[in-house]
């Protein structure tokens, strides 16, 4: 115990509170500019959100009476069916 005590004497707690304060108050002011670095490269090299692309993807495979689900189920079977005949 005697350790414990000599140590918590020699640490300035406040300090290192403030200190700690002070890190995450950087971290976070870091991370909020990492996202908009993020956005703004992503912004200027016309990377779409996935899930937009995979919507515009969908809606051309309907208009055109493609059912994408389907014809990988069908290539799968086909694919079954020529390795099991060999």
């Amino acid at each position: 115990m005697q350790i414990l005590g000599t140590m918590n004497r020699q640490m300035n707690l406040p300090a290192l509170q403030r200190i700690a304060m002070e890190f995450e108050k950087e971290n976070d002011m870091m991370d909020q500019r990492q996202e908009m670095m993020d956005d703004a490269v992503d912004d200027a090299m016309g990377v779409e959100d996935e899930e937009e692309s995979e919507d515009v993807v969908n809606q051309v495979m309907d208009e055109l009476g493609i059912d994408l689900g389907a014809a990988v189920s069908l290539t799968n079977l086909s694919i079954v069916h020529i390795l099991t005949m060999t």
